[in-house]
């Protein structure tokens, strides 16, 4: 009960803030569009192509010499196998690009979430000191979320690869639920406290405090979780229209309009909570 009572006094701060600074809420908003439409064309482009040389690693892997009669060839057996190496060493290629691509664009991400988390102190001089400190403090978390997506990446070739050698299932897909939903968490409260050493403390504070923050934080995960599966089931909705040759006008529509704002408003709760609980200073 307390916790849907922390969330709704949030929510209600919140509001006050979006309500009494409307334009800098779009302007937000705007921002957010502008990096997930580059988003997903670059990273797009990239999964397509992984995803070729993906099928293409499953089809040699039937016939590759030395990989025959092997029960299910290991990632490091691929890797330097002669026939299916090129494919392998071309994803691992196109992974590094894709992350480097990811951290050029963050910084308009950077900017939408400045925006949120000073709805009442926006400054253009605050604003570039922020998106300093963010470029800095992302660095060690896009190195660990370079580290996942390889591993990842390794339990996406066995997934390939499973129909073919008949591999049993994994336990990844959860694993990788709960890593996303705690690195999410982490590198929020990363975002918002401003403190030396931020990497490190945003650990010390998200498990010391996590009674306090992980609460609210699961609800607006919740709601972003539902949110986007409506989004999803729209576009499949809408897919005929796709191969017909229409644009998918609903499901943009939807996000634009339900997604977006959800996104900033989201980033505005959990700092007004987080003031709320006196674990960061109002600025």
């Amino acid at each position: 009960m307390s916790m849907m009572n922390d969330f709704k006094v949030s929510m209600k701060e919140a509001w006050k803030r979006v309500k009494a600074n409307k334009k800098y809420f779009f302007l937000a908003i705007a921002f957010d569009l502008i990096f997930w439409l580059f988003y997903i064309f670059v990273t797009g482009n990239y999964i397509f192509k992984i995803e070729d040389n993906l099928k293409a690693i499953g089809i040699v892997a039937l016939t590759a010499q030395g990989l025959q009669g092997s029960a299910a060839p290991s990632f490091l057996q691929l890797l330097f196998n002669s026939q299916t190496s090129p494919y392998l060493w071309t994803i691992l290629l196109l992974l590094a690009l894709n992350l480097v691509s990811i951290y050029i664009l963050l910084s308009l991400f950077g900017i939408s979430t400045y925006i949120t988390f000073n709805l009442n102190s926006f400054s253009m001089k605050g604003l570039v000191k922020y998106i300093k400190k963010f470029l800095v403090v992302t660095i060690p978390w896009l190195i660990i979320f370079s580290v996942f997506e390889v591993i990842s990446f390794h339990f996406h070739i066995m997934d390939t690869l499973r129909p073919k050698f008949d591999l049993p299932p994994t336990f990844f897909p959860i694993f990788k639920i709960i890593f996303l939903l705690l690195f999410i968490y982490f590198i929020t409260i990363s975002l918002l406290i401003d403190k030396k050493k931020n990497f490190r403390n945003s650990f010390k504070i998200g498990l010391r405090k996590f009674t306090k923050i992980f609460p609210v934080y699961f609800i607006l995960i919740l709601v972003l979780y539902l949110i986007i599966h409506k989004y999803v089931t729209l576009f499949l909705l809408n897919l005929s229209s796709f191969i017909f040759g229409l644009p998918l006008l609903l499901p943009l529509l939807f996000a634009v309009a339900v997604l977006l704002p959800f996104l900033s408003l989201a980033r505005v709760i959990i700092k007004a909570h987080m003031i709320k609980m006196k674990i960061i200073k109002e600025k």
